[in-house]
């Protein structure tokens, strides 16, 4: 019986062995995985104030885009209005080398009539 005792005594010491190094691997385990998680969110922390600093660059090139684009709009619209005066004043020349052409005929045809008579 006394070596039943031994060889049970010897398998509890195993076992104790056993479970202590399992704690204590577990232990180690549980630290590099809480450090590997606190790198995460550093870099997690990282990512987000990058992203930030993006969004809010193009927050500003939004702004500035904007501002371009009313401009654009009314240079369009004075473009717009100085082509209509264009071509209204072309039209105003058009009439005039008419009126030209026709006091230009109307002069030659009494000139005509002065030489017949």
């Amino acid at each position: 019986m006394c070596g039943m005792f031994l060889f049970s005594i010897s398998r509890l010491v195993t076992l104790l062995f056993l479970w202590l190094t399992l704690i204590w691997a577990s232990h180690y385990l549980l630290e590099a995985i809480e450090e590997r998680g606190t790198w995460e969110v550093v870099d997690h922390n990282l990512a987000n104030e990058a992203l930030k600093n993006e969004v809010e660059t193009l927050e500003a090139e939004k702004t500035w885009l904007m501002g371009e684009v009313r401009s654009l709009r009314t240079a369009r619209a004075e473009l717009e209005e100085l082509q209509k005066k264009v071509d209204l004043l072309s039209r105003e020349v058009e009439g005039a080398k008419a009126k030209e052409r026709l006091a230009a005929e109307c002069a030659l045809k009494a000139i005509e009539v002065g030489d017949n008579v």
